[in-house]
């Protein structure tokens, strides 16, 4: 809603009043802008393969999976894969491997290049500054 003021003569004092914009059909707004869904075509057809069709595969966790009998026809067992693998010892130190690395990957990915993020700011140099961004720049892009 945009709010309009208007002048009231007898008062002189200026009123707020809401006016509701009109919204266009599907229909209309399609027409008008056919060439925007166009673009977002591609994006939905790589979402939809390469996201939700290896979905499907997550049913294989639940699943006595045989390759010879598919998806479909394997017997349903659900969650005695995760028990079974849950027995071993080093289910455990996997977990705690990869609660290590997730730590790591998020201290090592966020609190250190803010840090230097912060601290470029402070370069008051500007050739310093651009030779520091510089660097940074391809140790991120190119190196990592």
């Amino acid at each position: 809603m945009e709010e309009v003021s208007i002048n009231n003569q007898k008062t002189l004092k200026k009123k707020k009043v809401k006016v509701k914009k009109r919204r266009m059909s599907w229909k209309k707004e399609l027409q008008q802008k056919w060439p925007l869904y166009i673009l977002l075509v591609p994006s939905m057809i790589f979402a939809i393969v390469f996201s939700y069709i290896p979905m499907s595969g997550l049913i294989m966790a639940f699943q006595n999976y045989k390759p010879w009998l598919g998806i479909l026809g394997s017997e349903w067992i659900g969650l005695e894969n995760f028990r079974t693998i849950f027995v071993y010892d080093e289910a455990k130190q996997a977990i705690i491997n990869t609660l290590i690395i997730a730590t790591g990957k998020l201290i090592f990915g966020i609190i250190v290049p803010v840090t230097m993020a912060l601290l470029l700011n402070e370069v008051r140099q500007v050739g310093l500054k651009k030779v520091f961004r510089l660097w940074f720049t391809f140790l991120t892009f190119y190196l990592g």
